[in-house]
């Protein structure tokens, strides 16, 4: 990635990027009490996003985000962070953590942070609340459990 992409300061720490995964939490929640459904599910995949950043930092032992993990994949953000073998064990969270994968990097209906905000529906944006935020096996409370 060349610099003139990367954000601009110092990189993350694991201690920001696990704020930065509970602020847009919060904001998931603010954003589906408003029925704004589209915006939530942005909020949603950067709460992912960022507690699997924060899980890489504690996996690869560093005090910030390298620069190679300006990314947004999914899978590779999971790889990275050491979590490849609860999906290919087929773990409960594993098949969660695919599962919010698969909804938002759909190949056949499209990346969902990518279509038309009006036809994001109320149910799929509590199915990816389920997966991504529920306490027993919503990924974020599950990472975020994972780092001390």
């Amino acid at each position: 990635m060349s610099p003139a992409i990367l954000p601009k300061g110092p990189p993350p720490s694991l201690h920001v990027l696990k704020e930065i995964a509970k602020a847009r939490e919060e904001e998931f929640h603010s954003l589906v009490g408003r029925r704004h459904f589209a915006g939530a599910i942005i909020s949603a995949a950067l709460a992912v996003e960022a507690i699997l950043k924060a899980r890489i930092c504690r996996h690869l032992d560093v005090p910030t985000l390298p620069d190679f993990m300006f990314i947004h994949d999914l899978r590779r953000l999971w790889t990275v962070a050491g979590l490849d073998g609860e999906v290919r064990k087929k773990t409960a969270f594993g098949e969660r953590l695919d599962s919010l994968r698969c909804y938002i990097e759909d190949p056949q209906r499209g990346d969902v942070r990518y279509r038309n905000p009006a036809q994001v529906t109320e149910d799929e944006v509590r199915r990816l609340s389920d997966w991504a935020f529920r306490s027993d096996l919503g990924a974020v409370p599950f990472i975020r459990n994972a780092i001390p």
